[in-house]
């Protein structure tokens, strides 16, 4: 038996060996550098086996690209972004706490997926995430640098998402009612402490982002320092809350 031919996505050979294991069987071993489908030609004295040229689909999972796992509150949506473009052909598997927790997905563009889930308990959930049955590994520091978005380092598939009761945030300043512009405007946020340092972003009316200080006042307390600079309504985003956006009337 022979390899006519391993054809890569690119069209280019790709080295393949055969091997006689004896007993009229043989094995064949190449190693693919490119993801995509390969086509593998085999002949046997000369004339191709029936089916040949086969189809060979390469994946990698470690092209997966997953941004954080938000933290969040009770009954409020949790959304993250998975990216498969550059992992080839294949299955993509999410599931939260063992399957116990519903999730869905929303196409954002070619190989980019919104994944959903709504906690109903405040307690660690736990993200599965799997490509053609594999978890996705952490990405290397040099995959992250590449990125446009912020990305999971430290671990890989399950991930890990703390959720807390929504009352245990409490908004207050203010800031969260009329502010005069040019002036620095604070509002305080109390959270329970496992959620961690807030990050909040707030928005110009044209969509702007503005300089945002947040300062820790005691462990679950904290104060947000901007100043606006235009007129209209600025919004708040607590993405550690993933509560709705806070108006604020200019």
């Amino acid at each position: 038996m022979t390899i006519d031919g391993c054809v890569g996505p690119n069209g280019q050979s790709v080295p393949a060996q055969v091997k006689d294991t004896g007993n009229q069987t043989f094995q064949t071993e190449f190693t693919p550098r490119l993801v995509g489908e390969h086509r593998i030609s085999v002949m046997y004295r000369k004339v191709a086996v029936s089916g040949s040229p086969f189809i060979c689909k390469v994946y990698d999972v470690r092209a997966i690209r997953v941004t954080n796992v938000a933290q969040g509150v009770v009954a409020k949506p949790i959304t993250f972004i998975v990216e498969t473009s550059q992992a080839g052909p294949g299955n993509l598997e999410v599931t939260v706490n063992g399957g116990r927790v519903p999730t869905s997905a929303q196409a954002q563009g070619p190989h980019t997926y919104a994944i959903s889930f709504t906690p109903r308990e405040s307690c660690t959930h736990t993200v599965d995430l799997r490509f053609n049955g594999e978890d996705v590994p952490a990405l290397r520091q040099e995959q992250v640098t590449s990125l446009s978005r912020p990305c999971c380092v430290s671990a890989g598939s399950p991930f890990s998402c703390q959720v807390a009761e929504a009352a245990r945030v409490v908004l207050s300043g203010d800031a969260l009612e009329k502010v005069s512009v040019n002036r620095a405007a604070m509002f305080s946020v109390e959270a329970d402490p496992t959620l961690g340092h807030p990050q909040v972003q707030v928005l110009s009316p044209s969509r702007s982002p503005l300089l945002v200080d947040v300062a820790v006042q005691a462990s679950d307390r904290y104060s947000v320092l901007f100043t606006p600079v235009d007129v209209g309504e600025e919004q708040q985003l607590q993405q550690f809350l993933m509560a709705m956006p806070v108006i604020v009337v200019m």
